[in-house]
């Protein structure tokens, strides 16, 4: 009867550990972008960069860096635009980063300058920039800096897709509110 009884508290405290394991929040890390744009930008610009992955759902972060409803307007001239989101560790993820007018309505003239995969296992930080025509005679589009933890290759069809989705989105929004301003 001691054994049994000994042998019912050990998967008692065995389920309440696992329990306990198995609720917990996952630990988080910080994925940072930093935009540097050359150049000036003209009126209108969107930049926006995109942290997709899979948990239960496919999760998708975007983030304004600067122009439609972000609290900076899209200059260039060297300046630098960061954004950052927490996402669990250890998930890879499909990452972009996309320029397009808020006059654009067509996702088609999403312009995706930047993309690659990488699995976060620490805060990272990703530095890309974009050239308008013009400072080089030429547009120069820098590849996204992957760092050593992840490996690069190009997002997958359905995953771009969801992003132009997305991305078509916020133009809209930036041009539903610049009416409803003029309107004023």
């Amino acid at each position: 009867m001691m054994a049994i009884r000994s042998i019912l508290v050990l998967l008692a405290l065995f389920a309440a550990l696992t329990g306990t394991a198995l609720a917990q929040e996952p630990e988080m890390v910080t994925k940072t972008f930093e935009l540097t744009i050359n150049g000036t930008a003209p009126e209108g610009e969107i930049f926006v960069a995109s942290v997709q992955y899979q948990l239960l759902d496919t999760v998708a972060e975007n983030l304004l860096l600067c122009g439609g409803d972000a609290d900076v307007e899209c200059t260039g001239s060297g300046t630098v635009y960061r954004q950052s989101v927490e996402v669990p560790e250890g998930v890879t993820a499909i990452i972009t980063v996309q320029r397009g007018n808020e006059s654009d309505v067509d996702p088609n003239t999403v312009d995706i300058f930047a993309e690659g995969r990488e699995t976060l296992t620490k805060d990272t930080t990703n530095r890309v920039s974009y050239t308008y025509p013009g400072v080089d005679d030429d547009q120069q589009e820098m590849p996204l800096e992957v760092p050593a933890t992840g490996a690069g290759g190009a997002a997958a069809a359905g995953g771009v897709l969801y992003l132009y989705a997305g991305f078509a989105a916020l133009c809209l929004l930036a041009a539903a509110g610049r009416s409803v301003l003029l309107r004023r």
